[in-house]
């Protein structure tokens, strides 16, 4: 098993569902339908030999509480490999944006709490992006549309994708205790006359 290249694989043919993916990454809080379709994708694929579970309760060995893994790839009743996922869109990362470290800090949360299990466990980051500029005509179907439209003024939509592609922050991969592994950008589909991608980070805990 191995979970790292089966992500590579899954976002490599992302364009097969890119339509219906472009539409919810436009128009809904993102996360859990990538999550989703993520998961049934690896279960499609994996589930002859291993079980693909989402929202995996585990104890943490540090305060015996529940925790639970975003997607967790069992066999034979045991944990192989874990992934932690988090969602946001190509505005939200540029260093224009003062909160352009959210979301790599909820990642750092979610490393957090797995830095005691033992296992591989991935983190992943996603972000939407619209490939065309957004028209002010689609203000009422398109979620965040000020935030699209408020980066419109720094960026063209290729500008954009070319500084989080090009300028990822140094911490995110130079952290002590996650891997950076790879980041790249796949386009998805069409809605609305949009054309829309996704960008993704990846990286893995060093035990």
């Amino acid at each position: 098993m191995n979970l790292e290249k089966e992500i590579e694989l899954a976002f490599e043919e992302i364009s097969s569902y890119g339509d219906e993916l472009a539409y919810l990454g436009l128009t809904t809080k993102i996360e859990i339908p990538f999550r989703d379709w993520l998961a049934v994708k690896l279960h499609k694929k994996l589930g002859k030999k291993y079980i693909v579970a989402r929202e995996y309760p585990e104890i943490s060995p540090t305060n015996n509480k529940t925790l639970r893994t975003d997607l967790a790839i069992l066999r034979d009743g045991v944990v192989e490999e874990r992934l932690e996922l988090k969602a946001c869109y190509s505005f939200d990362l540029p260093k224009k944006n003062k909160d352009y470290n959210l979301f790599w800090n909820q990642v750092l949360t979610d490393y957090e709490k797995h830095k005691f299990i033992d296992g591989k466990t991935y983190f992943l980051l996603l972000a939407v992006h619209p490939i065309d500029k957004i028209e002010d005509s689609k203000n009422d179907v398109i979620k965040y549309y000020s935030g699209h439209r408020r980066f419109s003024k720094h960026y063209t939509q290729e500008e954009l994708l070319k500084d989080i592609k090009d300028n990822i922050p140094l911490e995110w991969k130079t952290h002590e205790k996650l891997k950076f592994i790879d980041s790249r950008f796949h386009e998805m589909g069409e809605t609305f006359g949009i054309r829309v991608g996704i960008m993704y980070y990846l990286w893995e805990k060093i035990d």
